[in-house]
């Protein structure tokens, strides 16, 4: 079925779903260039089947994410890079759906914007590279800065890890499904991922074969607050097979100074 109308140039990067209206105040959406901007959500409650303009992008840009948010809230942006900046949702001007967005972190040359999410209390960040290793860190470990700067390193990525490719914000019982461009996913549960400080390059999640990358990370809530088994096989397989064992945590390394 045909849900919206799209040109041939035009791809769908995000689905937000939303199950009341007066649930959240604005929808807050990031570019690849690094821009935000906030809508009052009530603007998006009459969707057409042609579909509505969420924001106006410059050329050669992009959006990235898309997420629900409201007022007294902190969003964090992060980049391909690793470089993570969080800011209060209020610092952001409330816009018509139709405007342009406001820089939201400073990037550095060939850099671009990949993830953005909502902070809540007591949740983590979880940072996925195109390698499969990945991380999670407390988010206290991000203090709040103003938007539009460079921000502090959320992960190390080297030659081996390759860029990051998600950052999403997590809690221990919910499980995580990473996918790969040849179509091999591996399931596990979030609390298998070890805990490191924020500069920590990560550890092996997914072991990715010559010539493929990580391309998808999506979390969902684990049945029951269970520990989540391993699944490391092809798309049309995913919920066949036994269980693989996961690692036990590691204590978290505790904050670290920001970066100059």
């Amino acid at each position: 079925m045909h849900l919206v109308s799209m040109t041939t140039e035009e791809r769908v990067t995000e689905i937000v779903r939303v199950e009341d209206f007066s649930r959240a105040d604005f929808m807050v959406v990031g570019t690849k260039k690094g821009e935000v901007k906030k809508t009052p959500i009530k603007e998006f409650s009459s969707v057409r089947a042609a579909g509505l303009i969420a924001m106006n992008l410059e050329p050669n840009d992009d959006l990235v994410a898309a997420r629900l948010a409201k007022a007294g809230e902190d969003v964090i942006l992060v980049t391909n890079r690793a470089q993570a900046v969080r800011f209060p949702v209020d610092s952001l001007r409330t816009a018509s759906r139709a405007s342009g967005g406001v820089r939201g972190i400073k990037l550095e040359p060939g850099d671009s914007l990949m993830g953005m999410d909502v902070i809540q209390d007591g949740a983590e960040l979880l940072v996925i590279s195109s390698q499969g290793f990945g991380k999670r860190t407390r988010l206290v470990n991000f203090p709040l800065h103003k938007r539009g700067g460079s921000g502090m390193k959320a992960m190390r990525p080297t030659q081996k890890t390759g860029e990051l490719v998600a950052a999403r914000v997590v809690w221990p019982l919910q499980e995580l499904m990473l996918i790969t461009q040849k179509g091999i996913v591996l399931r596990t549960s979030v609390e298998s991922i070890r805990r490191t400080g924020r500069d920590a390059q990560g550890v092996t999640i997914m072991d990715v074969l010559p010539g493929d990358h990580v391309v998808s990370v999506s979390c969902f809530n684990g049945a029951n607050g269970e520990r989540a088994g391993q699944l490391d096989m092809p798309l049309d397989m995913v919920l066949q097979g036994p269980d693989a064992p996961v690692e036990p945590d590691d204590e978290d390394e505790g904050p670290e100074d920001e970066d100059a």
